[in-house]
């Protein structure tokens, strides 16, 4: 599987995340590691709903026949209601990312009240240099937009107007 390593940030996203041994836990587009780190987090009492949108890549982690993980190959949309869990993982970094209003629609028809969240999206500027390089070769600006992900007000406001 191409993605054996986890993300370098994952960690930090998890201790955010504060997991407890026996939730129920959404997570989207997880890597391999990042979905076996989460499942070692919330024990054999929880369980792990990983949805991916690359059927191969559901394939190789639903073949590892983990136990209480359940592997959807789904490309979401926002609208999708996989069931109640008491935290959420979205991270989006495999993909063109779901629009700040689409994943805060998604997470409010999952999450029970009082679940928690974490939200891991490219950063609106993530590589400077790059983006600085394109301009000064005045570069078609779309290829360049899909390494750019929402501005932290962009989410805030579509997790407010989601309630």
């Amino acid at each position: 599987m191409q993605d054996e390593l986890a993300t370098p940030w994952f960690d930090s996203s998890l201790e955010r995340l504060a997991l407890r041994r026996g939730e129920r836990v959404l997570t989207l587009e997880p890597r391999l590691q990042d979905a076996l780190a989460m499942r070692a987090a919330i024990g054999g009492d929880g369980e792990l709903t990983a949805v991916i949108a690359d059927r191969a890549r559901a394939e190789a982690l639903a073949e590892r026949q983990l136990p209480g993980v359940r592997v959807l190959a789904h490309e979401v949309s926002g609208d999708e209601r996989f069931g109640t869990f008491d935290a959420a993982m979205c991270t989006l970094h495999t993909g063109p990312a779901l629009a700040p209003a689409r994943c805060a629609a998604l997470l409010r028809s999952n999450l029970r009240p009082g679940g928690r969240f974490v939200v891991d999206v490219p950063a609106g500027e993530m590589i400077p240099d790059l983006s600085d390089a394109w301009r000064e070769a005045a570069w078609d600006e779309e290829p360049l937009a899909a390494l750019r992900g929402p501005s932290d007000l962009e989410l805030v406001e579509a997790l407010r107007d989601a309630g």
